[in-house]
Order: structure tokens, then C-alpha cells, then sequence
């Protein structure tokens, strides 16, 4: 026998206990990778939802308090304007006063409930016209700037004080460290317009630097958002000084208010009278009309910022942990729709004799719409949980 003749060795095959487990750590890679790579793909959808899609929400907000507060605008139109004109005038020339009840209707514009609009800001300088919302929870500021509750309306006396995001929910607020000492800030309010200029740069405090909003003695407006930008860490202020005059605010109890009274003597000459009534004489009128605006310094220190105020600079910025249940539901179900739409595209696709990716195709198409919904509800209550900015 030569040695051509001679049979060739084949490698010996490995032994039948080492396959499955070869096959078991692919199964297992193959898993993670892909768990890994629907993770990433959640992330980076997370972080469109924040920049763009929380926009979008904010956008819809915006259109309907644009609404509504016109509609507000236009019911303080209807009322008696010397109601309205000793609440935007509180500091007169015209000694007589009368006094006489406030409408309600007036009364609950003045007093807007949260969420509800209850002014319109503009800061020509960084394109900013945004309507303002009562209130600076969570929710409120996904709709838009919110009024700090506790501190008067812009234009009255005292420190008003706006909230706003920064890089979500239309960042309304995400130029306010470009503005500059004099630069305009005009709002709105169904009083009138109250126009501020910028008093001092920018600056930064930490979250528990709450005396920003303390009632300086002055009529300002601070404006507070997050600093850095895409981060919580810290608030940016802006202080403004009001132009003018403040507009006068209701009474503790909101039931009457101080009207200037025109009295006419015989002779059609105005004449200065001190009734504490309204009256009417032979050969004079007198115009009785409903407000009684409260002195610019009468207003309790606790209820527009001072050591005892509950205002917070944390508050509708540094999350909300009772959307816990809410947020742990949507992703539950949100995983519940991507087994689902798994399992039933498996089942399906095995059936098929030829090309059973098409079918996999057809129902994780049909599956999309769902997905995406629950997905974007999912999301939105994970945001409450995360601190704003």
C-alpha cells in the first residue's frame, strides 16, 4: 500500500453533550443584543418625545388658554368701566369715593382657579409670547409659564413671580439668560397691560433659594427657570421693574371696592364730596360703582413671598413621585403589546410555507399604532417622574 493509498483522518466531531450548551449561550446572546439594541431604541425615542413631543403638547395647551382668555378678555369688556378704572387706577386723584359690592364676575376673573390662564406674557427681545397659567405644578407647567399662586397677578404691587421651562414643553423660557438690563416685559392680565423693563443680569441660585420671591417693597416681576439647560440643578432669574404704577388688587374679603364718584352741582361744575353712601340729591347725580382696591403694602407678607411663604422653587421642576403607579401601569402594558404583537407574528409566520417575514412584517405593522399610543402615554408619565427643565 502506498501512501496515497492510505485513508485520511477526519477530525472528530465534538462530543453530543457540548452542542446544546454552544447553542444555549447563542440563544442567550442573541437575546441580549436584542434587548439591548429595544432599550437604546426606547432611550433615544424618550428623548424625542421630551424635545419634540412634549412641544407638541404644550402647543395644544397654548391654543386653547389662547382661547379662553380672550374670552376672558372679553367678558371684563362688558362690565362697568368705573369698576374697572378704580381697580386699574387704584392711586386716583378723585377724592370721593363710594363703596359698593364687587360683580362676582369680576371676583372670579381676578381669582382664577389652577391650570386656568391668567395672563399673557411677551418679551419682544427672545420672540416670547406665551399665555401664563395659574399655578406651578407639574401639570401646569406643561401647558405653559406658570403664575406663582401665592404671589400677586403681574402689574399689581409686590413681587410677581412666572415659572417656565427651559428645554421642554415649548421651552418657553429658554432664552431668558439673553435678556439684559433694560430690555421691555409686557403681560397682560384682564386688568390691563403692565409693562416691566429688565432691572439686572441673570443669575443663578439653588432650588432652596426661595427668598428670590419675597416681597422686596418694590413692584417687580421675577421670572425663574432650570439652569444649566437639559438640567435641574439650579434656577435662573430674572428680575424686571414695573413701569408706573401697580393696579390695585381685591381686599382680603373680595365683597367691596372704592369708586371714584363724580358729584355735579347745579352749575355743571365738578364738586369734591366725602359721602360714604351713595346719594342722590336735587340738583346733583352721583355715579356709584363697585371696587375697593387694597393698598399697595396692605397685603399680608405670607401670601406674596417673606419667611413665612410657602412658595417654592422646587415646585413643578423637581418631579412627581405619585405618578409612580400611573407610569409603572402604561409600561406594563407597553410590554404587554410588544409580547403580544411577538408572540402572535411567531405563531403566524410558522405557518407560512415560503417568505414568513412577510407575515412577521404584516403584524408588527398592524401592531404600530397601538404600540405608539400606549408608548407615548407610557413616556408622558415617566416625565412627571423626572425633574423638569
Amino acid at each position: 500500500m502506498t501512501q496515497l493509498d492510505e485513508p485520511t483522518t477526519q477530525p472528530a466531531p465534538p462530543p453530543p453533550a457540548t452542542r446544546p450548551i454552544v447553542h444555549r449561550t447563542a440563544t442567550v446572546l442573541t437575546v441580549l443584543g436584542r434587548t439591548l439594541m429595544a432599550c437604546g431604541a426606547l432611550l433615544l425615542l424618550f428623548v424625542v418625545y421630551q424635545l419634540w413631543g412634549t412641544g407638541l403638547q404644550e402647543a395644544r395647551s397654548q391654543d386653547k388658554a389662547q382661547d379662553t382668555f380672550t374670552e376672558r378678555l372679553e367678558q371684563v369688556d362688558a362690565l362697568d368701566p368705573a369698576v374697572l378704572d378704580a381697580l386699574r387706577n387704584p392711586s386716583s386723584s378723585t377724592p370721593p369715593t363710594t363703596i359698593a359690592p364687587l360683580p362676582t364676575e369680576l371676583v372670579n376673573l381676578l381669582t382664577p382657579q389652577e391650570g386656568e390662564p391668567v395672563a399673557f406674557i411677551r418679551i419682544p427681545k427672545i420672540g416670547l409670547e406665551k399665555v401664563v397659567v395659574q399655578g406651578v405644578s407639574v401639570e401646569d407647567l406643561q401647558k405653559g409659564p406658570g403664575h406663582y399662586d401665592e404671589s400677586p397677578l403681574p402689574g399689581q404691587a409686590g413681587n410677581a413671580a412666572i415659572a417656565g421651562h427651559r428645554t421642554t414643553y415649548g421651552a418657553p423660557f429658554n432664552q431668558i439668560d439673553q435678556l439684559a438690563p433694560g430690555d421691555q416685559i409686557t403681560v397682560t392680565t384682564v386688568l390691563g397691560t403692565a409693562t416691566y423693563t429688565v432691572s439686572a443680569e441673570p443669575y443663578v441660585v439653588s432650588p432652596d433659594q426661595v427668598e428670590v420671591l419675597d416681597d422686596f417693597g418694590d413692584n417687580r416681576l421675577t421670572l425663574t427657570s432650570c439652569h444649566p439647560k437639559y438640567s435641574a440643578a439650579q434656577r435662573l432669574v430674572v428680575n424686571a421693574t414695573l413701569v408706573g404704577q401697580p393696579f390695585g388688587a381685591l381686599p382680603s374679603e373680595p365683597t367691596s371696592v372704592q369708586v371714584p364718584t363724580v358729584v355735579t352741582t347745579p352749575d355743571g361744575l365738578p364738586a369734591t364730596t366725602t359721602a360714604a353712601a351713595p346719594s342722590t340729591t336735587e340738583g346733583s347725580t352721583s355715579t356709584e360703582v363697585t371696587t375697593t382696591p387694597a393698598a399697595a403694602g396692605d397685603e399680608d407678607p405670607s401670601t406674596i413671598g417673606g419667611d413665612e411663604s410657602s412658595l417654592d422653587l422646587d415646585q413643578g421642576l423637581a418631579g412627581d413621585s405619585s405618578a409612580w403607579p400611573a407610569a409603572a401601569a402604561w409600561a406594563a402594558l407597553t410590554a404587554l403589546v410588544c409580547a403580544l404583537a411577538w408572540f402572535i407574528a411567531r405563531r403566524w409566520s410558522r405557518t407560512a410555507e415560503r417568505r414568513p417575514w412577510i407575515r412577521k412584517g404584516v403584524v408588527y405593522l398592524a401592531a404600530s399604532p397601538v404600540f405608539f399610543v400606549v408608548l407615548y402615554f407610557c413616556f408622558e408619565n415617566v416625565d412627571r417622574l423626572l425633574p423638569a427643565y
